[in-house]
């Protein structure tokens, strides 16, 4: 009978390092389509709801990727990273319910024009503020 050897995601891996790389590049494509939203004219309703869509699907499946994969790694491997990662997943949930609302607008809503600020604020300006704090730890 063979022992099944447990895998462990070890910060100290090349591996883990990619991740957080490709993590990184999620944050710096999604704020280059905010960028592109800011640049449409505030009359784009089309084109604009078109990029929102964009844009919420991919922080979808980034906030996906960094709950079911990459937060329990950093629990696991980072010391006292408890926190920061609950604080995370609150902000993700903070995050979720606003791209709800936004996923039900037209893009012609008055409101419309400030989501994008809100989402940032909310989701990426905290998320940087938590991976800037893990890396620090893993390095």
């Amino acid at each position: 009978m063979t022992a099944k050897k447990e895998q462990k995601n070890d910060s100290s891996t090349p591996q883990f390092k990619d991740a957080i790389a490709l993590l990184k590049q999620d944050h710096r494509n999604v704020e280059d389509a905010f960028s592109k939203f800011d640049e449409m004219a505030s009359g784009e309703h089309a084109g604009k709801k078109k990029l929102a869509d964009h844009i919420c699907a991919e922080l979808l499946i980034h906030m996906q990727v960094e709950e079911e994969i990459f937060y329990p790694a950093v629990k696991e491997n980072v010391k006292d990273s408890k926190d920061i990662v609950n604080e995370g997943v609150v902000e993700h949930a903070g995050a979720k319910d606003l791209i709800k609302q936004i996923k039900a607008m037209k893009g012609d809503e008055a409101r419309f024009e400030q989501w994008e600020s809100d989402l940032q604020s909310d989701d990426a300006t905290c998320e940087r503020a938590a991976m800037l704090e893990i890396q620090a730890r893993l390095l």
